[in-house]
């Protein structure tokens, strides 16, 4: 290439068929559109949530993307480090009962890892003892279940404000 302006052309794809080309006199435009977005989701945080109760993904995956966040979730702590990879979490919200590890073995995994020991983990459960299984998990805080929602999107803002500065 040796520095040659590469351009190509963008198709905007629907099921089975290709409609609106876009000829490379568009470029700026996209270009520009294309940086917009890319520092959009720069700005937004994501949270990976691990949980075996599908009602409780579901309502709060609709509650955080509401209020802003990209929510992944998983119902099994199958391929841990993979799937933190994959998403790339500002936080992480980790069940007790998981399947598989289970919440504080899960937890350990990510903490003893260099490269996700950094990332939040927010352990949350319905024992009484709570607190006790999120320190041996070595969590950076815990939620008991049930819990206010205010109090969950409380404690996020805490750690999304600090990911920020």
């Amino acid at each position: 290439m040796n520095g040659s302006l590469v351009t190509f052309k963008l198709y905007h794809l629907l099921p089975g068929r290709v409609t609106n080309k876009i000829d490379a006199s568009s470029h700026i435009n996209i270009s520009c559109r294309l940086e917009i977005f890319i520092l959009f989701l720069a700005l937004m945080k994501r949270i990976l949530i691990f949980d075996d109760d599908a009602d409780i993904l579901d309502i709060l995956k609709y509650l955080l993307e509401d209020n802003g966040w990209v929510v992944h979730t998983r119902r099994d702590c199958n391929d841990l480090l993979d799937a933190v990879e994959s998403c790339g979490p500002d936080i992480i919200l980790m069940d007790n009962w998981i399947p598989e590890k289970g919440g504080i073995v899960a937890t350990q995994l990510l903490k003893n890892n260099e490269r996700y020991k950094n990332i939040p983990v927010i352990y949350f459960s319905a024992n009484n003892n709570i607190k006790v299984l999120a320190e041996e998990a070595g969590a950076d805080a815990w939620l008991a279940k049930p819990f206010d929602l205010n109090d969950l999107e409380t404690m996020l803002n805490s750690y999304k404000q600090n990911a920020s500065d």
